[in-house]
Protein backbone atom coordinates (compact mmCIF):
# COMPACT_ATOMS: atom_id res chain seq x y z
CA UNK A 1 0.00 0.00 0.00
CA UNK A 2 0.99 3.53 -0.66
CA UNK A 3 0.32 6.64 0.75
CA UNK A 4 0.91 10.32 -0.57
CA UNK A 5 0.59 13.02 1.07
CA UNK A 6 2.90 16.08 1.31
CA UNK A 7 5.17 16.75 4.70
CA UNK A 8 5.97 20.24 5.14
CA UNK A 9 8.91 20.40 7.43
CA UNK A 10 9.44 24.37 9.78
CA UNK A 11 12.49 25.75 7.54
CA UNK A 12 12.89 23.83 4.71
CA UNK A 13 12.36 25.40 0.93
CA UNK A 14 9.76 22.94 -0.12
CA UNK A 15 7.81 20.22 0.50
CA UNK A 16 8.93 16.83 0.55
CA UNK A 17 6.34 13.52 -0.50
CA UNK A 18 6.02 10.79 1.62
CA UNK A 19 5.44 7.40 0.61
CA UNK A 20 4.19 4.79 3.44
CA UNK A 21 4.98 1.35 2.18
CA UNK A 22 3.77 -1.02 3.93
CA UNK A 23 6.31 -3.88 4.03
CA UNK A 24 4.38 -6.96 5.48
CA UNK A 25 0.52 -7.47 6.13
CA UNK A 26 1.37 -7.26 9.95
CA UNK A 27 4.11 -4.23 9.96
CA UNK A 28 1.65 -1.85 11.60
CA UNK A 29 1.69 -4.16 14.75
CA UNK A 30 1.37 -2.32 18.34
CA UNK A 31 4.73 -0.51 18.54
CA UNK A 32 3.99 1.58 15.54
CA UNK A 33 7.78 3.04 15.10
CA UNK A 34 8.03 2.71 11.29
CA UNK A 35 10.75 3.59 9.85
CA UNK A 36 11.76 6.78 8.23
CA UNK A 37 14.29 7.59 5.46
CA UNK A 38 15.18 10.80 3.61
CA UNK A 39 16.44 10.48 0.34
CA UNK A 40 16.61 13.53 -2.59
CA UNK A 41 15.57 12.64 -6.42
CA UNK A 42 18.53 10.43 -7.67
CA UNK A 43 18.01 7.63 -9.93
CA UNK A 44 20.22 5.39 -7.23
CA UNK A 45 17.72 5.30 -4.73
CA UNK A 46 14.65 4.92 -6.63
CA UNK A 47 14.63 1.14 -5.82
CA UNK A 48 13.81 2.26 -2.29
CA UNK A 49 10.19 3.57 -3.87
CA UNK A 50 9.50 0.28 -5.30
CA UNK A 51 9.63 -1.90 -1.84
CA UNK A 52 6.18 -3.19 -1.44
CA UNK A 53 4.78 -2.53 -5.01
CA UNK A 54 6.88 -4.23 -6.88
CA UNK A 55 9.55 -6.67 -4.27
CA UNK A 56 8.24 -7.59 -1.44
CA UNK A 57 10.08 -7.61 2.44
CA UNK A 58 9.60 -9.34 5.42
CA UNK A 59 10.37 -6.41 7.26
CA UNK A 60 8.50 -6.19 11.06
CA UNK A 61 7.27 -2.43 10.26
CA UNK A 62 6.50 0.15 7.64
CA UNK A 63 9.17 2.07 5.51
CA UNK A 64 8.05 5.71 4.95
CA UNK A 65 9.98 7.26 2.41
CA UNK A 66 10.09 11.37 2.11
CA UNK A 67 11.87 12.75 -0.60
CA UNK A 68 13.35 16.34 -1.05
CA UNK A 69 14.31 18.01 -3.45
CA UNK A 70 17.68 18.36 -2.61
CA UNK A 71 20.21 16.54 -0.75
CA UNK A 72 20.90 19.73 1.32
CA UNK A 73 17.21 19.15 3.21
CA UNK A 74 17.91 15.30 3.76
CA UNK A 75 21.03 15.88 5.83
CA UNK A 76 18.95 18.40 7.58
CA UNK A 77 15.87 15.81 8.63
CA UNK A 78 18.98 13.45 9.59
CA UNK A 79 20.85 15.28 11.61
CA UNK A 80 17.92 16.71 13.58
CA UNK A 81 16.28 13.14 14.04
CA UNK A 82 13.55 13.82 11.74
CA UNK A 83 14.31 10.61 9.94
CA UNK A 84 16.00 7.54 11.17
CA UNK A 85 17.83 6.62 7.87
CA UNK A 86 18.65 8.69 4.76
CA UNK A 87 20.69 7.89 1.29
CA UNK A 88 23.57 10.21 0.96
CA UNK A 89 26.75 10.66 -1.05
CA UNK A 90 29.81 9.12 1.22
CA UNK A 91 30.93 13.11 1.42
CA UNK A 92 27.87 14.23 2.59
CA UNK A 93 27.59 11.56 5.58
CA UNK A 94 30.79 12.12 6.47
CA UNK A 95 30.80 15.55 6.22
CA UNK A 96 27.71 14.97 8.75
CA UNK A 97 29.41 12.79 11.22
CA UNK A 98 32.31 15.61 11.39
CA UNK A 99 29.20 18.07 12.58
CA UNK A 100 28.55 15.51 15.51
CA UNK A 101 26.12 13.01 13.85
CA UNK A 102 27.32 9.49 14.97
CA UNK A 103 26.28 6.82 11.62
CA UNK A 104 26.24 3.70 10.19
CA UNK A 105 26.62 2.93 6.85
CA UNK A 106 25.10 0.01 6.42
CA UNK A 107 24.41 -0.42 2.35
CA UNK A 108 26.09 0.89 -0.93
CA UNK A 109 23.08 1.92 -3.13
CA UNK A 110 25.00 2.81 -6.47
CA UNK A 111 28.75 4.21 -7.82
CA UNK A 112 28.80 7.05 -10.01
CA UNK A 113 30.62 6.43 -13.22
CA UNK A 114 29.84 9.76 -14.91
CA UNK A 115 26.18 10.49 -13.76
CA UNK A 116 27.90 13.44 -11.64
CA UNK A 117 28.51 15.81 -14.18
CA UNK A 118 29.92 19.59 -14.98
CA UNK A 119 28.59 21.44 -17.31
CA UNK A 120 28.99 24.90 -18.50
CA UNK A 121 27.85 27.78 -21.17
CA UNK A 122 31.53 28.80 -21.86
CA UNK A 123 33.36 25.15 -22.52
CA UNK A 124 36.10 27.72 -23.64
CA UNK A 125 37.05 29.96 -20.73
CA UNK A 126 39.58 28.93 -18.43
CA UNK A 127 38.46 26.73 -15.61
CA UNK A 128 39.70 29.65 -13.07
CA UNK A 129 37.15 32.27 -14.42
CA UNK A 130 34.09 30.43 -14.84
CA UNK A 131 31.25 30.76 -11.99
CA UNK A 132 30.89 27.17 -10.59
CA UNK A 133 27.20 26.69 -8.88
CA UNK A 134 27.21 23.81 -6.63
CA UNK A 135 25.27 23.04 -3.34
CA UNK A 136 27.47 23.75 -0.85
CA UNK A 137 26.55 21.23 1.82
CA UNK A 138 26.56 18.05 -0.83
CA UNK A 139 28.58 16.75 -2.98
CA UNK A 140 28.94 19.41 -5.16
CA UNK A 141 31.49 21.29 -3.15
CA UNK A 142 32.75 17.82 -2.79
CA UNK A 143 33.25 16.73 -6.77
CA UNK A 144 34.82 21.08 -7.56
CA UNK A 145 37.13 20.33 -4.80
CA UNK A 146 38.39 16.98 -6.77
CA UNK A 147 38.00 18.70 -10.15
CA UNK A 148 40.07 21.69 -9.42
CA UNK A 149 42.34 19.49 -7.76
CA UNK A 150 43.36 17.93 -11.33
CA UNK A 151 43.71 21.49 -12.76
CA UNK A 152 45.88 22.56 -10.10
CA UNK A 153 43.59 25.07 -8.41
CA UNK A 154 41.65 25.62 -4.70
CA UNK A 155 38.01 26.06 -4.55
CA UNK A 156 39.45 29.62 -3.15
CA UNK A 157 40.72 29.85 -6.68
CA UNK A 158 37.22 30.12 -8.40
CA UNK A 159 34.22 32.28 -8.28
CA UNK A 160 31.15 29.86 -6.49
CA UNK A 161 27.53 30.34 -5.77
CA UNK A 162 25.75 28.13 -3.75
CA UNK A 163 22.71 26.92 -4.85
CA UNK A 164 20.64 23.68 -4.70
CA UNK A 165 20.48 21.32 -7.62
CA UNK A 166 16.84 22.53 -8.54
CA UNK A 167 17.96 25.71 -8.42
CA UNK A 168 20.51 25.51 -11.08
CA UNK A 169 18.43 26.23 -14.38
CA UNK A 170 17.07 29.12 -13.03
CA UNK A 171 20.51 30.44 -12.62
CA UNK A 172 21.53 29.81 -15.78
CA UNK A 173 18.34 31.51 -17.32
CA UNK A 174 19.36 34.43 -15.63
CA UNK A 175 23.34 34.31 -16.16
CA UNK A 176 23.91 34.10 -12.19
CA UNK A 177 26.60 31.45 -12.76
CA UNK A 178 28.00 29.69 -16.13
CA UNK A 179 29.23 26.23 -15.00
CA UNK A 180 27.02 23.51 -12.78
CA UNK A 181 27.74 20.49 -10.99
CA UNK A 182 24.37 18.45 -11.41
CA UNK A 183 23.03 14.94 -12.49
CA UNK A 184 20.04 13.45 -13.72
CA UNK A 185 16.87 14.27 -14.34
CA UNK A 186 18.34 17.65 -13.53
CA UNK A 187 21.33 17.91 -15.83
CA UNK A 188 19.35 16.75 -18.65
CA UNK A 189 17.45 20.20 -18.36
CA UNK A 190 20.77 21.93 -18.02
CA UNK A 191 21.91 20.28 -21.30
CA UNK A 192 18.34 21.04 -23.00
CA UNK A 193 19.39 24.37 -22.30
CA UNK A 194 22.66 24.55 -23.91
CA UNK A 195 24.76 23.59 -21.12
CA UNK A 196 27.92 21.65 -22.21
CA UNK A 197 29.33 19.20 -20.16
CA UNK A 198 33.27 19.09 -19.58
CA UNK A 199 33.87 16.43 -16.81
CA UNK A 200 32.34 13.43 -15.00
CA UNK A 201 32.49 11.34 -12.42
CA UNK A 202 33.79 8.79 -14.69
CA UNK A 203 37.47 10.66 -14.78
CA UNK A 204 38.20 10.20 -11.04
CA UNK A 205 37.67 6.35 -10.68
CA UNK A 206 35.38 5.22 -7.62
CA UNK A 207 35.47 8.47 -6.05
CA UNK A 208 31.72 9.05 -5.79
CA UNK A 209 29.21 6.51 -3.83
CA UNK A 210 25.83 6.70 -2.53
CA UNK A 211 25.37 5.20 0.74
CA UNK A 212 22.29 4.43 3.11
CA UNK A 213 22.92 5.44 6.31
CA UNK A 214 21.33 5.12 9.68
CA UNK A 215 21.67 7.17 13.25
CA UNK A 216 23.42 5.40 15.51
CA UNK A 217 21.73 5.07 18.54
CA UNK A 218 18.74 3.80 16.48
CA UNK A 219 20.74 0.91 14.76
CA UNK A 220 19.68 -1.57 17.26
CA UNK A 221 18.66 -5.44 16.70
CA UNK A 222 15.68 -4.87 15.38
CA UNK A 223 16.36 -1.68 12.97
CA UNK A 224 19.32 -4.42 11.83
CA UNK A 225 17.02 -6.91 10.53
CA UNK A 226 14.72 -4.62 9.06
CA UNK A 227 17.49 -2.89 7.28
CA UNK A 228 18.78 -6.51 5.85
CA UNK A 229 15.22 -7.19 5.06
CA UNK A 230 14.73 -3.91 3.27
CA UNK A 231 18.09 -4.79 1.13
CA UNK A 232 17.28 -7.42 -0.07
CA UNK A 233 14.05 -6.18 -1.43
CA UNK A 234 16.01 -3.12 -2.72
CA UNK A 235 18.70 -5.66 -4.36
CA UNK A 236 16.16 -7.93 -6.33
CA UNK A 237 14.76 -4.47 -7.94
CA UNK A 238 18.07 -3.15 -8.89
CA UNK A 239 18.76 -6.32 -10.74
CA UNK A 240 15.98 -5.65 -12.67
CA UNK A 241 16.78 -2.18 -13.16
CA UNK A 242 19.95 -3.50 -14.43
CA UNK A 243 18.13 -5.71 -16.77
CA UNK A 244 15.81 -2.54 -18.08
CA UNK A 245 13.00 -4.50 -17.16
CA UNK A 246 9.72 -2.45 -18.61
CA UNK A 247 7.60 -3.24 -15.74
CA UNK A 248 9.40 -0.61 -13.24
CA UNK A 249 9.23 1.99 -16.00
CA UNK A 250 5.80 3.76 -15.24
CA UNK A 251 6.76 3.81 -11.63
CA UNK A 252 10.57 4.65 -11.81
CA UNK A 253 9.09 8.15 -14.42
CA UNK A 254 6.78 8.96 -12.04
CA UNK A 255 9.81 9.11 -9.16
CA UNK A 256 12.45 10.55 -11.21
CA UNK A 257 9.83 13.05 -13.62
CA UNK A 258 10.87 11.81 -16.60
CA UNK A 259 9.40 10.75 -19.72
CA UNK A 260 8.97 7.15 -19.81
CA UNK A 261 11.50 6.83 -22.63
CA UNK A 262 13.91 8.36 -20.58
CA UNK A 263 13.94 6.19 -17.72
CA UNK A 264 16.97 3.99 -18.69
CA UNK A 265 18.70 6.68 -19.54
CA UNK A 266 19.21 8.46 -16.38
CA UNK A 267 21.52 4.97 -15.03
CA UNK A 268 23.52 5.98 -17.52
CA UNK A 269 27.21 6.13 -16.06
CA UNK A 270 25.37 5.16 -13.00
CA UNK A 271 26.46 1.38 -11.19
CA UNK A 272 23.94 -0.40 -8.98
CA UNK A 273 26.03 -2.76 -7.20
CA UNK A 274 25.38 -6.14 -5.98
CA UNK A 275 24.97 -6.94 -2.11
CA UNK A 276 28.71 -8.62 -2.48
CA UNK A 277 30.17 -5.83 -4.67
CA UNK A 278 28.42 -3.28 -2.03
CA UNK A 279 30.11 -4.83 0.76
CA UNK A 280 33.38 -5.27 -0.76
CA UNK A 281 33.22 -1.11 -0.93
CA UNK A 282 32.70 -1.00 2.82
CA UNK A 283 35.21 -3.31 4.00
CA UNK A 284 37.59 -2.07 6.75
CA UNK A 285 40.26 -0.71 4.34
CA UNK A 286 38.08 0.26 1.10
CA UNK A 287 35.94 1.97 3.60
CA UNK A 288 39.17 4.34 5.62
CA UNK A 289 40.78 4.83 2.78
CA UNK A 290 37.35 6.71 1.09
CA UNK A 291 36.84 8.31 4.14
CA UNK A 292 40.46 9.54 4.46
CA UNK A 293 40.13 11.18 1.26
CA UNK A 294 37.36 13.05 2.22
CA UNK A 295 38.73 13.99 5.19
CA UNK A 296 41.16 15.97 3.84
CA UNK A 297 39.00 17.88 1.79
CA UNK A 298 36.64 18.41 5.06
CA UNK A 299 39.94 19.99 6.62
CA UNK A 300 41.08 21.93 3.55
CA UNK A 301 37.98 23.86 3.74
CA UNK A 302 37.98 24.43 7.33
CA UNK A 303 34.65 22.31 7.48
CA UNK A 304 36.58 19.93 10.37
CA UNK A 305 39.37 19.77 12.63
CA UNK A 306 38.60 16.56 13.77
CA UNK A 307 41.25 13.82 13.46
CA UNK A 308 40.91 10.59 11.08
CA UNK A 309 40.65 8.08 13.93
CA UNK A 310 38.23 10.16 15.65
CA UNK A 311 36.34 11.45 12.23
CA UNK A 312 36.02 7.29 12.02
CA UNK A 313 34.86 6.78 15.10
CA UNK A 314 31.50 8.79 14.26
CA UNK A 315 30.82 7.06 10.94
CA UNK A 316 31.24 2.97 10.86
CA UNK A 317 30.27 0.69 7.99
CA UNK A 318 28.31 -2.51 8.79
CA UNK A 319 27.13 -4.71 6.18
CA UNK A 320 23.38 -6.02 5.96
CA UNK A 321 24.29 -9.50 4.67
CA UNK A 322 23.74 -11.04 1.03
Amino acid sequence: MFIQRFWPHAGFSVFATACTVVLTSESAHANHDEIRIATNVWPGYEPLYLIGAHAPSDASRPLELVRYWNASEVTSALEIGLVDMAALTLDEAVSSAARGTELVVVAVTDISSGADVICTTTPDAAVRDRVYAHESTALGEYFLYLYLSRNGLALSDVTRVNASVDEHLDLLVAGTADTFLTFNPFASDLVAAGCAPIFDSSQLGPAIIDVLVVRKERYDDRMQGDVAAMMRSFQEIAGRIRAKDPELVPALAAGLGVAEDDVYAQYDGLTLPTAAEGEAILAAESFRRLVSGIHGWLVETGRSDLALPDLLDRIEPHGTGR
